[in-house]
């Protein structure tokens, strides 16, 4: 009852991709005597970039954590977690003590960087950093 068909996608990094983000669209037709099954899920769109986005979560569930979204923020998540998403919410994801755990292990790492650099961490609209 099912037809497994793996794709390869070679991506090559472009200059563009730091400015821009790029769709690849596919979708599954009937041909033959294989249908494309449920139409809800007969498509799937990848988006390219080099752009870090927000997470879609942020405002609802990770906001708690920590606070107002910022492209520095974000970054500073990164390298301290090793995460770029968070599944908190998430049939399965992320418990309230996972994510309570990364607010602490982020509290400190901020702490380590003002402590050892000229200026506290602010973001790109010139905040202070803070969890």
């Amino acid at each position: 009852g099912k037809v497994v068909a793996p794709c390869n996608i070679v991506l090559q990094r472009v200059e563009q991709l730091q400015t821009s983000a790029y769709r690849l669209k596919i979708n599954i037709t009937e041909k033959g005597d294989i249908g494309t099954g449920v139409k809800e899920w007969n498509q799937l769109t990848i988006i390219f970039s080099d752009m870090l986005a927000k997470p879609s979560n942020w405002d609802e569930m990770l906001s708690p954590f920590f606070g107002e979204y910022s492209e520095v923020k974000h970054r500073f998540i990164i390298d301290v977690t090793g995460y770029d998403e968070f599944t908190y919410g998430e049939p399965n994801g992320m418990s309230w003590g996972q994510m309570y755990n990364f607010q602490l292990k982020l509290v400190n790492a901020l702490e380590e960087y003002n402590a050892t650099h000229d200026t506290p961490l602010t973001d790109e609209n010139n905040k202070l950093v803070t969890f």
